[in-house]
């Protein structure tokens, strides 16, 4: 398929009535959060709303990361209260990326648990090697997470959007026992991002995700963001070699100063959290 072949499958990303539809409730949340004259009030009958929100609010608030604000969160309005508007806002994301993978798909080709598995675990790696590296300077560790989680967006909507394409492009990376993403580059000669670009410009989603899905194309300026990136990389390929990759027939190697407990407690955390989110946790 050609150039313009390509920027017809873009524009159909760029169409928002093509595209899966969002949780109402998180995109309500989300743009609350980004609206200058917000307020924790605000916030929090939305999130009393929800029922499957408010638990990850509630989750989140009762993390390591917070207890020193007084023990568990027991209430919508103590978590909010806890968490603030920045860390609210990418756990709606988290919440709103979740339901796009628990979505059905009518490809012969996509495993949602496979998926759904890999996004979690470069998720939560991306989220511990940045917090090793940088701690809590530059990015909101929920930030960071949602990052990771939204890497491999572009696969899952093109699942959605063009399943045919996906399936295609799947059936020429296990006959060349390439990569997803590389057998994508090869067919349209763009990068797979720029379909999850396009998609997070469409659906109006806060600039700094936006902007991060931008960064992974290779194309962008240089930002604060590419750091990010390269952890994001680092820890897909890790997952590769730890069992939760989505193409069982790519084989990586990934040089990483992370210790067998390290592994081993990152392999734990992803199997409860893919567990608790999705019913399903890695059999490996």
């Amino acid at each position: 398929m050609d150039g313009i072949e390509f920027q017809q499958l873009v524009k159909t990303f760029q169409n928002v009535e093509t595209l899966p539809q969002l949780p109402e409730t998180s995109i309500r949340l989300i743009q609350a959060c980004e609206d200058d004259n917000a307020t924790l009030q605000t916030a929090e009958h939305i999130v009393a709303s929800d029922p499957g929100l408010a638990a990850t609010i509630i989750r989140a608030a009762s993390t390591a990361r917070f207890l020193t604000a007084g023990g568990p969160a027991t209430s919508v309005s103590s978590a909010v209260m806890r968490l603030g508007l920045r860390v609210l806002k990418a756990l709606a994301m988290t919440y709103t990326f979740r339901s796009l993978m628990n979505r059905r798909h009518s490809s012969e080709h996509y495993d949602p648990k496979a998926f759904a598995q890999h996004s979690v675990f470069v998720a939560i790696a991306t989220q511990f090697m940045y917090d090793r590296q940088f701690g809590h300077s530059g990015h909101d560790l929920e930030e960071v997470f949602a990052f990771g989680l939204l890497h491999d967006l572009g696969i899952c909507l093109l699942a959605n959007v063009a399943p045919e394409i996906y399936d295609e492009i799947w059936q020429r990376a296990d006959n060349m026992k390439i990569g997803f993403d590389k057998s994508f580059e090869i067919k349209f000669q763009e990068p797979l991002t720029t379909l999850a670009w396009a998609a997070a410009a469409a659906w109006n989603l806060p600039d700094i995700f936006t902007e991060f899905l931008h960064s992974l194309t290779g194309k962008a300026d240089p930002n604060d963001l590419e750091p990010v990136a390269e952890i994001v990389r680092q820890a897909s390929d890790l997952s590769a070699q730890l069992g939760y990759g989505i193409e069982p027939w790519v084989e990586t190697k990934c040089e990483s100063d992370l210790n067998e407990a390290e592994l081993k407690a990152l392999k734990q955390a992803v199997d409860d959290y893919c567990a608790q989110a999705f019913g399903t946790a890695n059999a490996a």
